[in-house]
């Protein structure tokens, strides 16, 4: 497989991040991420269908394992990250290519299972310091896969690189949150009534099981597609980053020219 701009960790070079997100950050454009992460899924609709399908049956078989079963799906879904970098720079990938994030298990494996117990004290400590941290991980697998940075190295890196615009980062998340509660608006609210009319207003049972393929069916839909939306999102941001560090950055495949984003002290 091609790796983009790899270096191993530890090596020379990695102890700052690039002069131009030390001294002037980078420029923010939620739109531009939310319709170049549209692009790609329309330009490669059948592969990213096929991902969401196997994905939805993974999530269903892993979830309940706790960590480790968290841990192994975001394994699993590093893979759509891999393909979104090539697929933004017009490489062409195999559908096995889905399964390439396997080749960082362990790395990947780790930061989730930190990465969750970390975020899980800071949201018990008052919830803020829980949301700051999701925020600041955004790019820590994006961090893995193009630099084969280790998992601590990764989310220090993501952490600071978000850091240099946190606030619009969050005011993103926002975003995504208000459309994702409106495209799953309809099956909730046919799932809901449902529930309604039988609880409240005295409805027969059979009423809202009539009503259930339905609901679940609005619900399904958006959910196939706010997964893989979700994945290609962050390399989007990553690629967008890294091109305005680097302009020569072409994706996963070349070797880097200066130091990996936001690694070392800001």
């Amino acid at each position: 497989m091609e790796q983009g701009m790899q270096v191993s960790p530890g090596s020379p070079g990695m102890e700052n991040p690039p002069q131009e997100v030390v001294m002037h950050g980078y420029r923010m454009n939620p739109a531009e991420y939310i319709t170049r992460s549209l692009v790609v899924l329309r330009d490669n609709f059948g592969p990213f269908l096929g991902f969401a399908l196997l994905a939805v049956l993974a999530q269903i078989l892993l979830e309940p394992a706790l960590l480790i079963g968290p841990a192994l799906l975001e394994v699993f879904f590093a893979g759509a990250v891999l393909l979104t970098l090539k697929a933004l720079h017009k490489k062409p990938f195999a559908f096995g290519e889905f399964f390439d994030g396997f080749q960082y298990f362990l790395e990947i494996f780790l930061y989730s299972i930190v990465s969750t117990i970390l975020v899980l004290i800071g949201f018990m400590l008052f919830i803020l310091p829980g949301i700051y941290l999701v925020i600041s991980y955004t790019l820590a697998v994006p961090f893995i896969l193009d630099r084969n940075m280790g998992f601590w190295q990764a989310m220090e890196s993501s952490r600071k690189t978000i850091g240099k615009s946190f606030f619009g980062f969050l005011g993103l998340y926002i975003i995504l949150f208000f459309l994702a509660i409106l495209v799953l608006l309809p099956g909730l609210t046919v799932i809901g009534g449902g529930i309604t009319a039988v609880t409240f207003e005295g409805g027969q049972f059979w009423g809202l099981l009539s009503m259930l393929p339905t609901g679940l069916l609005l619900l399904a839909i958006p959910l196939l597609f706010m997964l893989p939306f979700s994945l290609v999102l962050k390399a989007v941001i990553y690629d967008d980053i890294a091109r305005q560090c680097d302009p020569n950055f072409s994706g996963a495949e070349q070797e880097p020219s200066e130091p990996p984003l936001g690694s070392g002290s800001v």
